[in-house]
């Protein structure tokens, strides 16, 4: 949205003030690159980035940050930090089992949160 809308010059300081995203928060939107080179702009075709899904460990990952819980870096990588965020996130569901993995009825409760 905020790209075509640079695009077509229709991009305010509205449109920017609108757009926070917070560390951890789940990446998206369209984004446009812009390059200055001689004086001259170039533009990229809007690039479009959809966050993470559940179904991957990043995804996981990143919901965990977002409510709060730390899974050490959003890399895909099931390390203790990881476990560790996921068993608190069970405990504190209080309808799951806290055995740390990030199986199927643990993805439904975060999608959920």
């Amino acid at each position: 949205m905020y790209a075509r809308a640079f695009l077509e010059g229709r991009l305010t300081d509205a449109h920017l003030a609108n757009y926070r995203q917070e560390v951890g928060e789940r990446a998206g939107g369209e984004f446009v690159f812009i390059v200055e080179v001689g004086g001259k702009e170039a533009y990229s075709d809007p690039l479009v980035i959809e966050p993470y899904s559940l179904e991957l460990l990043g995804g996981v990952q990143q919901q965990l940050k977002r409510l709060g819980y730390d899974p050490g870096p959003v890399d895909g990588i099931f390390g203790p930090k990881t476990e560790a965020a996921v068993k608190k996130f069970q405990r504190d569901s209080q309808v799951l089992d806290m055995d740390g993995i990030p199986g199927f009825f643990t993805k439904r409760e975060l999608s959920q949160s």
